[in-house]
Formats: structure tokens, sequence, C-alpha cells
């Protein structure tokens, strides 16, 4: 299946596809708005990667931390 992030109903359309969410999310696109949508992605236990870097004016993006931690998402960069 293939899922546009940038459709309003795409975290509803992935949910139903996965459940839970997905066991792994990779951010690969060098945007902060991908940065901050992948942990929303995760499963519980699941694993996230932010792969692409982001513009120094536009490296800090908000992220739930209580998401990361009742989840036990690990979050990790590559």
């Amino acid at each position: 299946a293939v899922l546009d992030a940038a459709d309003a109903g795409f975290e509803g359309a992935m949910r139903e596809m996965t459940g839970d969410g997905a066991d792994v999310v990779v951010a690969a696109a060098s945007t902060p708005a991908a940065a901050a949508l992948a942990p929303r992605l995760a499963a519980v236990g699941g694993r996230v990667n932010l792969f692409g870097g982001l513009p120094r004016d536009e490296a800090v993006i908000g992220v739930d931390a209580n998401r990361i931690h009742y989840r036990e998402i690990l979050l990790t960069g590559t």
C-alpha cells in the first residue's frame, strides 16, 4: 500500500492498516513536519529513526516525551 503523508486522513489510514502503529518508522524527508510526525506513527515498543537531517534554522521539533516514555518508543538518529 502507498499512503501520502500530506493527505489529511493519513494518520487514520495508517492506523487502519497497522492497528496500533508501525513497528519501524523512518523519517527520511528533511522536514520538521516529517520528524515530528514519525513518533506519532510508532506502535508500542516501536522504533523511530530520524534519517534526514534538518536545516539549522528548523532543527528544533516538538516531540511528546510522554508518548516516547509510555509507549516505550526507541528514537534514534542516523
